[in-house]
């Protein structure tokens, strides 16, 4: 179960940084309500701006790793690890590395 646990952490930290797709080690809005759509596409759009502003920093209103992870754990969405590693590789499939989307 342990290692169950640490597998959908790595996972998470993985969707985190393939959903982050202005590279800058951060969740903005508009990223979250992306991965938010792809992996529960049941929950509304206010849903979202809730679950977002609570997991956001006041001062940036963007969103950090460890928060995500957190959120998400909570969620439940951890729990389809079949489901998140096929979004991890139709997202890698789709998304350029992040160093040549800043050039």
């Amino acid at each position: 179960l342990v290692h169950e646990r640490a597998h959908e952490v790595d996972l998470m930290g993985q969707l985190f940084e393939l959903f982050d797709a202005s590279g800058d080690g951060w969740l903005q809005y508009g990223e979250f309500a992306e991965f938010l759509s792809t992996i529960a596409p049941h929950i509304s759009q206010l849903e979202t701006e809730e679950l977002f502003m609570s997991g956001a920093e006041e001062v940036t209103g963007d969103m950090t790793r460890d928060v995500f992870v957190s959120l998400v754990m909570r969620m439940g969405i951890t729990t389809d690890v079949d489901l998140l590693e096929g979004v991890i590789g139709a997202k890698r499939q789709r998304a350029p590395p992040h160093d040549a989307v800043a050039r």
